[in-house]
């Protein structure tokens, strides 16, 4: 599923330059036609998707991913082999196809507050049906599923225009919580956050091995670089303290040890 704001031929470029440099770090050879060979046999076990809409997305969890992994089980049961089968489903994301537009002024506030009590609950019972489909299509195939969120802005209530309940942003008390709310939260098994921040370092410790990706800016006195973590916000297996660096390289994703 295609990553929001990102255009199909920029996630095929990103997967193609990961694939080469995947290649390139487990073998010896110069070769360019066995680069590309291999890079195109790691491309075609991948899948992507493009989905518009909440309509779409039903097609394909409730219709061609349940068909596809049915006959992919049937042929490794005959074959009695080890035939290549979808191992990881990635949802990047499922955000935009939820999120609500901007309210039309020229609705007067009673209808607003209808209008929007009702999106909600449907809202709501569309993410549960969708959370359990999930993880039906996971327990049946044994496939992982990973569904990534986008995070908002919290505003604080204050009261304006005669009484009307209107919501506003107070500088420094902003924090940010899962853009999907309280009901996917409940739907979650593992919730993982990824966060990148600035870090300041000195001329020397800017000089020992800090990668390029992770470099923003240098100067006489150090470099300014990103620091990006992950860390388990909350799960019923794994401590809630635990949390890793990682950098983004060509190939993808690297833990920092």
């Amino acid at each position: 599923m295609g990553g929001e704001g990102t255009s199909l031929s920029q996630i095929a470029h990103r997967l193609q330059q990961m694939a080469m440099a995947q290649h390139q770090s487990h073998t010896s050879s110069t070769s360019t036609s066995t680069s590309n060979s291999t890079t195109k046999a790691i491309l075609n076990r991948i899948w992507t998707r493009y989905i518009p809409n909440t309509e779409a997305f039903h097609q394909l969890l409730f219709s061609e991913l349940p068909q596809l992994l049915l006959k992919q089980q049937q042929q490794q049961q005959q074959h009695n082999a080890n035939t290549d089968t979808l191992g990881l489903l990635v949802f990047d994301s499922i955000a935009g196809l939820y999120r609500t537009k901007e309210d039309d002024n020229t609705i007067n506030h009673d209808e607003h507050n209808n209008k929007s009590s009702m999106y909600y609950a449907k809202r709501s019972q569309d993410l549960f049906t969708i959370a359990a489909q999930l993880k039906y299509i996971s327990d049946q195939f044994g496939v992982a599923v990973v569904v990534l969120n986008q995070v908002t802005a919290t505003s604080s209530k204050i009261t304006m225009n005669g009484g009307r309940d209107t919501f506003a942003p107070i500088a420094g008390k902003l924090s940010l919580v899962p853009a999907l709310g309280l009901t996917w939260s409940n739907c979650v098994n593992h919730r993982y956050i990824l966060t990148r921040t600035e870090e300041q370092r000195d001329a020397t410790t800017a000089r020992m091995g800090t990668h390029q990706d992770d470099a923003i800016s240098s100067g006489g006195g150090g470099a300014t670089k990103f620091v990006r973590k992950i860390r388990i916000y909350s799960s019923p297996r794994f401590s809630t303290t635990m949390e890793a660096r990682f950098r983004i390289g060509g190939s993808g994703g690297i833990l920092v040890l």
